[in-house]
C-alpha cells in the first residue's frame, strides 16, 4: 500500500489438474486414540529480531503490498529435523513443531515438496482446532515449491503419515521460511484461537481489521455481479526469507484464446505496485498465494463464512506482463509516480469450475449512465486490510484520471465512491462496469473522509485503465528492454488478435458461457430476437429474446455507410427483454443492428425518427 495525495494509496494450485491448497480431509494419526502415539515431537524455535521489532506496529512504512508479516528463515528438512514414530504394522509417523514466538499466525513455505503415494501431510495449530490437509501426491507441484495457508498462533505442527510400503528416502520436504504474521489475521485468530465453540450467528462485522463502513461483498447482488465477485481473490505476497509478507487484491481475467469446453488459462490481474521489486521472472511469484471466496455468507456479515475454514487457495504464478514500477522516481518514498499500474500473472494451477474468469471492456472512454442506477453502475470487490471481501460502488466515472504524475494524461479511471470504500490491501482489485466487465485495477486514492475506529479509508479511488495498459505506449519506449509482450495486456488478453473491445466472463475450468471471438456464420431464427418499435420516436427500443439456450449477446449498431456507431453487451440472455436508449447521441436515420451470439447472428433494421 502506498501513500498518495493527502491520504494513502489503496492499496492459486500445484500440478496442472490439481488444486494445491484443497486438502483431502481426515485427521492426523497422532490424534487418533487407536494409534496411541506418545511423547512430544521435536520443537524448533525460530528467533527473528526483525519480526519482534514489528510487533504492535499499526503501520509499517513501505512501498508495495500492505505489510502484515515477516518471512523468518527456517532451513529445516525431513532428513535432519523432526521426530519419528515406528508402528507395529510398518507404517511411520514424522512430526515437527515450529515456533515463532509472539506470532499471531504462521505459514509454512517449502522449497522442496514431493510426497509419494501413501504419504499424507497434515498441519495443525497448537490447540489442534485448525487442521489443514491431508496433502498427498495429488498436491505435488511441478517446481517443488509449495506453501500452506496461515495457521492461527505462534506454533505450526506438521505431521507426515507414511504407509508401510513407502521408501522414506523418496519423500522431499524442505522448509525454506516461515511467514510470521503480526497483524491481518484477525479472522483466523477469532475462528481458531479459542477452545470455545464459535458463536452462531457469527459475531460481526467486521471479521477482520477493516472499518465498519466497509460493505460485505454479497451486498452487491445479481447474475452479473455474482460472476465478477467470484473472480476476486486476496493475495498473500511472499518472496524469500528475510522479506516482508503482505496483502493485495486482484481478479481472475478471461482471454480470447480460451476455447469453450476446454481448460481455461487462469490469468490474474493485479497492481504492479503490489510487487515493488519490479520482478519480471517466474521466481518472483512462486510463493504468492491466492485465496478465493473469502467472504461472508450474508450482507449483514453475521453468517460465519465457510471459506474461512475451508478456503480455496492456490500456490504460485508465472509472469506474463507488467507496467514498469515505478514509472518516475520520487523524493518522497511514500509516493510512487505511475503512468500504468498493472501486473498480469498466470496461476500455476487450475481453478475450480464454479469460479469465473472476469470479462473485460477495453474501451478508453466509458460514460456515466444518463439515468444512474444506484446498484448497477460501477463497482469493485476487494480485501481491505486482508479482511473478508468487500464491495464499493459509484454512479459516476471520470476518464481523465492520472496517478501522482502529469506527464501522460488520462491513464486512470477516477471514481467517487458513494457506497463503501477502499483501503490498504485493496490495491490491485478490479473495477467493473455496468455490464460486470473489468475495466481497470486499483492504484490508490484519497483518504480521510470517512473513518471508523481510527481506520481511514478512501472515498475516491484511481484505477489503472485496461484501455491504456492494452498497448501501454509510454513503457514501450521509456523501458525498451521490456517492450512488447512483457509490458502490455493486448498480447495476453487477445492472443488470437480478434480486435474485440469487450469479452464476457467464462467458467474457470470449462470456458463455458464464453462469447464468440468472431461472428458466427450460423443465422439465428428470425423469431429468436426482435427489436421494436421501428421507427422509434423517443430513441428507445426493446430487444425481445426467445433463444434456445442462455448465451451472451453483443449488439453492434451501424449507420448506412457501414460505420459502427454503438455497441451493447447483454450477458446471460435466453428469454425476456431489455430496453436500450439508442437515440441520445445519434441523428435520425436508418441503422442496422448486428446481433452476435455463440449460436448464430442476425441483422435487424431500426429507424430512428424523433
Amino acid at each position: 500500500m502506498k501513500k498518495s495525495f493527502v491520504g494513502f494509496v489503496l492499496c492459486i494450485l500445484s500440478s496442472a489438474l490439481s488444486y494445491a491448497q484443497i486438502g483431502q480431509g481426515g485427521i492426523p494419526n497422532s490424534l487418533k486414540s487407536s494409534y496411541n502415539v506418545v511423547g512430544a515431537p521435536e520443537r524448533v524455535t525460530l528467533h527473528s529480531e526483525k519480526f519482534q521489532s514489528l510487533l504492535g506496529q499499526a503501520e509499517v512504512p513501505a512501498e508495495g503490498a500492505f505489510e502484515v508479516g515477516w518471512s523468518v528463515p527456517a532451513d529445516l528438512d525431513i532428513t535432519k529435523n523432526g521426530s519419528w514414530t515406528y508402528l507395529d504394522d510398518g507404517s511411520k509417523i514424522w512430526r515437527l513443531e515450529i515456533e515463532v514466538p509472539n506470532a499471531k499466525a504462521t505459514s509454512v513455505y517449502y522449497n522442496k515438496f514431493y510426497l509419494p503415494e501413501g504419504v499424507s501431510l497434515y498441519l495443525t495449530n497448537e490447540n489442534k482446532r485448525q487442521i489443514l490437509g491431508a496433502y498427498t501426491s495429488k498436491n505435488n507441484p511441478a517446481n517443488g515449491v509449495f506453501s500452506n495457508q496461515a495457521l492461527q498462533g505462534s506454533v505450526a505442527y506438521l505431521e507426515l503419515n507414511i504407509a508401510s510400503y513407502v521408501n522414506v528416502r523418496d519423500i522431499q520436504l524442505g522448509i525454506y521460511f516461515i511467514g510470521a504474521y503480526y497483524r491481518g489475521v484477525d479472522g483466523d485468530v477469532t475462528a481458531f484461537g479459542s477452545d470455545q465453540p464459535l458463536a452462531t450467528p457469527f459475531p460481526g462485522p467486521p471479521f477482520g481489521i477493516s472499518a465498519d463502513c466497509h460493505k460485505e461483498a454479497v451486498c452487491q447482488t445479481g447474475a452479473l455481479t455474482d460472476k465478477s465477485r467470484s473472480s476476486v481473490a486476496r493475495i498473500i505476497i511472499a518472496y524469500q526469507a528475510n522479506a516482508p509478507v503482505g496483502y493485495c487484491s486482484g481478479s481472475l481475467i478471461n482471454n480470447t484464446g480460451n476455447a469453450a469446453g476446454g481448460t481455461c488459462k487462469p490469468l490474474f490481474l493485479t497492481a504492479s505496485h503490489c510487487d515493488n521489486t519490479n520482478g519480471h521472472a517466474d521466481t518472483s511469484f512462486q510463493y504468492w498465494q491466492f485465496r478465493l471466496n473469502f467472504q461472508t455468507g450474508d450482507c449483514n456479515g453475521t453468517t460465519f463464512p465457510n471459506s474461512v475454514t475451508s478456503p480455496v487457495m492456490t500456490n504460485g504464478a508465472t509472469f506474463k506482463a507488467r507496467s514498469y514500477y515505478p514509472t518516475f522516481t520520487s523524493t518522497n518514498p511514500q509516493i510512487s509516480r505511475l503512468v500504468q499500474d498493472f501486473l498480469l500473472l498466470e496461476l500455476n494451477d487450475q481453478v475450480p469450475s464454479d469460479y469465473y474468469l472476469a470479462g473485460w471492456n477495453r474501451n478508453s472512454n466509458i460514460a456515466s449512465p444518463a439515468m444512474a442506477d444506484y446498484y448497477n453502475t460501477f463497482y469493485g470487490f476487494h480485501h481491505p486490510g486482508g479482511d473478508l471481501k468487500k464491495v464499493s460502488r459509484a454512479i459516476t466515472i471520470d476518464a481523465s484520471g492520472v496517478f501522482n504524475q502529469t506527464v501522460v494524461p488520462a491513464t486512470h479511471w477516477e471514481i467517487p465512491y458513494n457506497y463503501g470504500g477502499t483501503a490498504q490491501g485493496s490495491s490491485g482489485s478490479g473495477l467493473f462496469d455496468i455490464d460486470g466487465l473489468l475495466i481497470g485495477d486499483l492504484s490508490g486514492g484519497q483518504g480521510g473522509v470517512c473513518a471508523s475506529d481510527g481506520k481511514e479509508f478512501g472515498t475516491n479511488a484511481l484505477y489503472s485503465k485496461l484501455s491504456y495498459g492494452w498497448n501501454n505506449d509510454y513503457d514501450q519506449t521509456a523501458f525498451a528492454a521490456y517492450a512488447g509482450a512483457a509490458s502490455q495486456l493486448k498480447t495476453h488478453l487477445d492472443p488470437v488478435n480478434s480486435g474485440m473491445s469487450k469479452l464476457g466472463p467464462a467458467k474457470a475450468s470449462t470456458c463455458a458461457e464464453m462469447p464468440p471471438v468472431g461472428i458466427s456464420d450460423v443465422r439465428l431464427d428470425k423469431d429468436a430476437i426482435n427489436i421494436y418499435p421501428s421507427p422509434t420516436r423517443d430513441g428507445k427500443v426493446t430487444v425481445q429474446f426467445n433463444l434456445t439456450t442462455t448465451v451472451d449477446v453483443t449488439l453492434k449498431m451501424y449507420n448506412m455507410v457501414g460505420m459502427e456507431v454503438a455497441q451493447y453487451f447483454l450477458p446471460d440472455m435466453k428469454s425476456g427483454s431489455k430496453t436500450l436508449n439508442i437515440g441520445d447521441a445519434l441523428p435520425n436515420g436508418i441503422y442496422i443492428i448486428n446481433v452476435q451470439t455463440s449460436i448464430g447472428q442476425s441483422n435487424i433494421k431500426v429507424v430512428l425518427n424523433r
